[in-house]
């Protein structure tokens, strides 16, 4: 019979057909002894289709195209249930065939028997001059690559020395035979393979994997230097940028990267970031796997896509592992200078976050304590800005630049003064911090503080003589945002933020050691009230009382005194001739 009579205008076989293949298909399954003579019966269906339509993704995909390939598929009727979908043309799932998610799977009697391993009708199936590379529809299964799948080793030798392609890839995973060999190790068919001068030993899967690759990250060690041998490349990148070497460190082990470096790993080789090895080993804080890359002429300071080296990645941890790590990379040359694209070096990143012991290691490496990044931030204003008070003790004897501005003309002072940080302000102005220096919108450590709601700050710096009214929009340092983010949408003095704030003690503090508040006209307002007053009248009449009262001669006496003296308020004051009582007023020192 002619094949054209018995394929439907679909391209499938008709019912009787179907009905024969699937004799057939248990005839190769059960391997009866005259299996032969009932397929050379059925010589002129043997190449025709076994189709079966199942919906996208459902699992009867595999299971057809693998079937019978597992152990259970034999043991129970499992081996059975594939039969009525063949003769329907429709699988379990896709009974009522409406299913819009339409695929169709196609395999040959060959699939059949080179998953049951038999070596008879894959002979005859040669004899009969059929291909030996028929692929499933879906999968693209061939012959050989179920005979790796079961283990079928002389299966798999007569297929190569038949003619096989050895090199053929699944359609998911778009493995090679040689790497199913090496996933499910097989360790014969591994060398099998690697014997066959045909072999494309550096054939990529779906993920651009080498056999190599895959080695390694699987950790089959003892698979390295056959495959280098045969002509692996061990630098090759997958299609995440990165090479074996890179897959051995992500794997932490020793032995395996040791191997690949003496077997030709260049330990300099970046991913499609330009990130070493070394970078990803020093990420993970593992120190043993950056000490053997170091061992091995790793640059510690090559400079990755996103500007970073190793060394300011070290920094962002303060972990003892971590420590040990930023220790072996300076040890081994890293330059504690180079920056990132903001010009944050690696003493900016670690004063930033506050770890003590990776700033002391990069001063005594030689890292300057006051380089200063692209917005003029030094590890001072840094540590402050983060409140840091260890760091700021650590940095302060080296003489640094106290009074250091940032881009927004911000100082150390600033920041710890809105942080409510007392001990780091006292620290500052004791060796030397302007206590009354203003950034770009005006605003002042008195203004932060007040902002902060801080007493002792705002007492810290009236004995320093500061100006109390200077207005300001402020500034939220820690929004998240690239722009600046102010705090008002128009100046305000110390007190109307009081007046917000509803801060009565900090009110009263400021009122009773002098402020002038003739310029809060704002308190008179009825539209222009603060939210905190109007849940609080008696403040609000205090406040008022205060801006309608003229101040007390001995007040307008003693701010007469400060104006005078000015920042050397206390030693003037005690030059002079008068009273104690009557200067520990002026000096505000009873506070």
């Amino acid at each position: 019979m002619d094949t054209e009579d018995i394929i439907m205008d679909d391209g499938d076989p008709d019912l009787e057909t179907r009905r024969q293949l699937i004799e057939l298909y248990k005839v190769i399954v059960n391997q009866p002894d005259n299996q032969l003579e009932i397929l050379h019966t059925h010589r002129d269906i043997l190449d025709i289709p076994i189709t079966v339509e199942c919906r996208w993704r459902c699992m009867c995909i595999t299971l057809f195209e693998m079937h019978p390939g597992h152990n259970y598929d034999m043991e129970t009727d499992r081996y059975k249930m594939v039969y009525p979908w063949m003769e329907t043309g429709l699988c379990r799932c896709h009974s009522n065939g409406q299913h819009f998610e339409k695929k169709k799977c196609q395999k040959k009697l060959i699939h059949v028997a080179a998953v049951v391993g038999n070596v008879p009708v894959v002979e005859y199936w040669v004899r009969c001059g059929l291909s030996l590379d028929e692929e499933t529809t879906v999968s693209c299964f061939t012959p050989l690559f179920l005979a790796v799948v079961i283990n079928g080793i002389e299966l798999l030798k007569y297929m190569i020395q038949n003619g096989a392609d050895i090199n053929v890839t699944s359609r998911y995973e778009r493995n090679t035979p040689l790497m199913e060999a090496m996933v499910t190790r097989k360790k014969e068919i591994v060398q099998m393979l690697l014997d066959n001068p045909k072999l494309d030993v550096n054939a990529t899967n779906f993920r651009k994997e080498t056999a190599l690759t895959i080695a390694v990250r699987v950790r089959r060690r003892e698979l390295l230097p056959l495959l280098i041998a045969r002509g692996a490349d061990p630098n090759h990148v997958d299609c995440t940028g990165f090479t074996p070497l890179i897959h051995a460190v992500l794997e932490e082990d020793d032995k395996l990267l040791r191997l690949l470096l003496e077997l030709g790993a260049d330990v300099n080789k970046t991913d499609n970031r330009g990130e070493t090895p070394l970078h990803f080993a020093v990420h993970n804080e593992v120190s043993h796997i950056v000490s053997i890359l170091l061992e091995n002429g790793a640059n510690p300071n090559v400079v990755a896509g996103d500007s970073y080296t190793p060394l300011l990645i070290a920094t962002y941890s303060g972990s003892d592992d971590m420590r040990d790590v930023l220790e072996l990379l300076l040890e081994n040359g890293a330059d504690v200078n180079l920056a990132n694209e903001q010009g944050y070096a690696a003493i900016h990143i670690a004063a930033w976050n506050g770890y003590l012991q990776s700033v002391s290691l990069l001063l005594d490496h030689g890292s300057p304590h006051d380089l200063r990044t692209i917005d003029k931030n030094t590890p001072l204003t840094l540590a402050a800005h983060g409140k840091h008070p260890d760091i700021i003790d650590r940095l302060l004897p080296l003489n640094c630049d106290l009074n250091n501005k940032d881009k927004d003309l911000d100082t150390a002072l600033h920041y710890a003064a809105l942080n409510d940080d007392c001990s780091t302000v006292r620290r500052l102005l004791r060796h030397g911090a302007d206590p009354d220096v203003q950034n770009r919108v005006c605003t002042t450590p008195l203004w932060n503080a007040v902002h902060a709601g801080s007493v002792d700050i705002v007492k810290i710096l009236l004995k320093r003589n500061v100006t109390l009214e200077v207005a300001s929009v402020g500034i939220d340092q820690h929004a998240q945002a690239d722009e600046v983010v102010f705090l008002y949408s128009e100046p305000k003095t110390p007190m109307h933020v009081i007046g917000e704030k509803c801060l009565i003690e900090l009110g009263r503090l400021l009122i009773e050691s002098g402020y002038n508040m003739a310029k809060e006209s704002w308190l008179l307002d009825s539209k222009d009230i603060p939210i905190g007053l109007e849940s609080n009248e008696s403040f609000r009449q205090y406040l008022i009382e205060a801006y309608t009262t003229p101040q007390s001669l001995l007040i307008q006496s003693r701010n007469f005194f400060r104006k005078l003296f000015g920042k050397n308020v206390t030693v003037k004051t005690e030059a002079l001739n008068i009273p104690g009582p009557v200067k520990s007023y002026i000096t505000l020192k009873y506070l």
